[in-house]
């Protein structure tokens, strides 16, 4: 079609908010729309004019120029600039690509941005973004990135994979990297790669993660504040390499093949098992102060700054918790839980300088309760009678002291033989209530 003096919005109202008039346009129907001059307008006000442009009306998903964003004026951090210019690729029914730049005019300064999907259904998904960009006046290069995968290795196993990574923690919350405001406010970092399987008596899992808290070192930059050999309350990077964990979920013994069937089997139709294991390599990089530097001039000190250098930890255990369980009633009335949990862990090391130390506590619960009804006919006018329900119950605790999970040191005070890393610990100390 060609059409003298016509407009184009995608605004359905009968007066549109804003539209495109154009001299001249060409239009391939289902395909483009080719205009010469441009001029757009916002209700009848003019406000960016171009000498042509090429409007895609192709229906459904499809590739194509993507239509880029001018803003004319100051802007006192990235002065004029063009952003969003680029092309979307719709590779085929499973993936799909989008490739933009941007330029800021004040800085000078470049970026390419990437942001991809693809999906594979009952098979794999994901996602990925990124950002570099390279700033003349300050010759940087700066760069995120973030990507997101899910599979179905068969159909018990699941891998699923996660990245984030920047190249600065001041670029990873400047408005100019084009993240988000809340990519802006985390300031964590979390990358990580699991695999997961589920079997008919039990699960496994296995992972590696990667977690940086990218502001953690800056509470301790303060020289007037923190001294040398000061701490940063939490670590900067967190590690593990790997994590391994195995779960028997909560079953009957009676429903194992060992006494399935069996008359020893059928007694122990109500008693309940399961155990959650898990191996750890975990690793902490925590900032502290090493020294300080001053600067002076001819009469005293000018300044001083801190220089702050990492104290890499790496730790490893094992733990495992068992629950053992029941519940039956017995003379026919009277319901009886009795309860066994344990926990058991091996320590890389424990305060007192030894290897390869193996710990463990143990605690039980007795549950007791029954319920009682009844029901009599008071001599009260116009009344049929009252029924009542009793249910008195009665729990007991106990767990032992354990004093080998203490020691003295040289002063005599009294210390945690263990310390606690990622989940794998231990504590146990005296209890008995009713």
């Amino acid at each position: 079609l060609d059409v003298l003096s016509g407009s184009y919005s995608t605004c359905d109202l009968e007066h549109p908010h804003y539209h495109f008039s154009a001299r001249e346009m060409k239009i391939y129907l289902k395909d483009k729309l080719v205009a010469k001059p441009v001029v757009f307008y916002l209700r009848n006000v003019p406000v960016l004019a171009l000498p042509f442009y090429v409007f895609p009306i192709k229906p459904g998903r499809h590739s194509g120029f993507l239509f880029p964003n001018f803003e004319f004026g100051f802007n006192n951090q990235g002065g004029q600039f063009v952003r969003n210019a680029g092309y979307y690729w719709a590779m085929n029914d499973y993936m799909d690509l989008t490739l933009a730049g941007d330029y800021y005019q004040a800085e000078p300064a470049w970026a390419l941005r990437a942001e991809g999907n693809y999906k594979l259904l009952y098979a794999f998904d994901g996602s990925f973004n990124g950002r570099f960009e390279h700033n003349d006046y300050t010759k940087r290069d700066d760069y995120v990135f973030e990507a997101n995968h899910q599979q179905e290795l068969s159909p018990r196993t699941r891998l699923s994979a996660r990245g984030n990574f920047t190249s600065s923690r001041d670029y990873s919350k400047s408005p100019l990297s084009g993240s988000s405001l809340a990519q802006q406010l985390n300031r964590f970092l979390n990358s990580s790669v699991s695999v997961s399987h589920a079997a008919d008596w039990g699960s496994f899992s296995g992972a590696v993660s990667r977690i940086q808290d990218l502001d953690a070192d800056e509470s301790i930059k303060n020289a007037a504040v923190y001294p040398v050999g000061s701490f940063a309350s939490l670590p900067n990077l967190t590690t593990t390499t790997p994590s391994v964990s195995f779960v028997l979920p909560t079953r009957t013994l009676g429903s194992w093949g060992l006494f399935k069937d069996s008359p020893f089997g059928k007694s122990l139709q109500t008693t309940y098992f399961s155990i959650n294991s898990t191996y750890l390599s975990y690793g902490t990089h925590q900032g502290y102060v090493a020294q300080r530097l001053y600067s002076y001039d001819s009469t005293a000190v000018v300044d001083s700054a801190n220089v702050i250098a990492q104290r890499i930890t790496t730790r490893r255990g094992f733990q495992s918790t068992m629950s053992l369980s029941d519940s039956r009633r017995l003379f026919g009335w009277l319901n009886t839980s009795p309860t066994l949990v344990a926990n058991m862990a091996v320590f890389d090391f424990d305060e007192q300088g030894h290897r390869v130390v193996p710990a463990a506590t143990w605690s039980t619960n007795m549950g007791l309760s029954s319920t009682f009804y009844g029901t009599f006919k008071p001599p009260i006018p116009k009344l049929a009678g009252l029924r009542h329900v009793v249910s008195p119950s009665v729990s007991v605790n106990y767990s032992p002291a354990f004093p080998s999970l203490q020691y003295r040191d040289s002063t005599g005070t009294l210390r945690n033989r263990f310390n606690s890393f990622g989940g794998i610990g231990v504590s146990g100390f005296k209890s008995a209530f009713l």
